[in-house]
């Protein structure tokens, strides 16, 4: 969640990595990533709009996943950071959220069903 000035970020939930089949998410924070498990997806949260570890370290864990859905929180850092995931990993989809919501407001304001909505699941 809150670190300290300078400190080095991880990923949060780093386990679903494994634990996922050929699908995986990635959202902005923890939070996010902590609901959208509770809505049966696998889901990673990296801490924060710019935490996003480039070109060369986060993407390697996602090789091999055909598709990734991205999530950025509804706002110019939350796309930013969607669009810098989705530059630098194979299979991404990004997932656009409401302006000003980010994961944890979606589910409140309408639940898992919302959710899948967003992904376009919403058929399936």
């Amino acid at each position: 969640m809150l670190g300290l000035p300078g400190q080095q970020t991880r990923l949060f939930n780093a386990r679903a990595v494994a634990q996922a089949g050929d699908t995986i998410c990635i959202t902005e924070g923890e939070f996010d990533a902590m609901i959208l498990e509770q809505c049966g997806f696998n889901a990673v949260g990296v801490t924060g709009a710019n935490a996003w570890k480039g070109k060369k370290h986060y993407p390697r864990l996602f090789q091999g996943f055909s598709k990734i859905y991205i999530f950025g929180d509804g706002d110019t850092a939350g796309r930013q950071f969607a669009k810098d995931v989705f530059d630098t990993v194979n299979g991404g989809v990004m997932v656009r959220l409401p302006d000003g919501l980010d994961v944890n407001d979606a589910f409140l304001e309408g639940g898992a069903d919302y959710i899948r909505k967003l992904m376009g699941l919403d058929d399936e």
